[in-house]
């Protein structure tokens, strides 16, 4: 193993002449296509908006996420040229999981839970959104 002591600010000079480089991890979620999500807005959505206004609900936008709890790897040093090695998506992490609506209006409804969301949660959140919300609603 090479040990060498030298000061902080100079590891990634040492670094880089030793044929590393600074290296970051992608930032796009890998598995969103993104020729379909605009084909959804161009030819579904305004379908969508145009029902709801002729009857008169009020349009939520709703989703399911999840959130690191855990710190993810913003940056490293690899040999020029390689591929970054840790894949980002990871499920190993720990996770917050939200449910959560917001509608045009920008009223914002949420819940949180520790394990992903099944059938059964997801219906759970949106009776407690019907129950919150007195108009009809569309849920997109």
């Amino acid at each position: 193993m090479l040990s060498i002591a030298c000061n902080i600010l100079v590891h990634g000079t040492l670094l880089h002449q030793w044929g590393f480089s600074y290296c970051k991890p992608p930032k796009k979620e890998p598995r969103k296509n993104p020729e379909l999500v605009k084909k959804w807005k161009k030819e579904r959505l305004p379908n969508l908006l145009k029902t709801a206004k002729k009857e008169g609900r009020k349009v939520y936008y709703g989703d399911e996420a999840s959130f690191f709890v855990t710190p993810k790897l913003q940056k490293c040093f690899l040999p020029q040229a390689n591929p970054f090695p840790v894949e980002i998506w990871s499920k190993s992490f720990e996770h917050i999981f939200v449910c959560a609506a917001i509608s045009s209006e920008g009223d914002f409804t949420y819940t949180t839970s520790k394990h992903p969301y099944k059938g059964d949660d997801i219906v759970s959140y949106l009776e407690q959104l019907l129950a919150a919300e007195p108009d009809p609603i569309t849920l997109i």
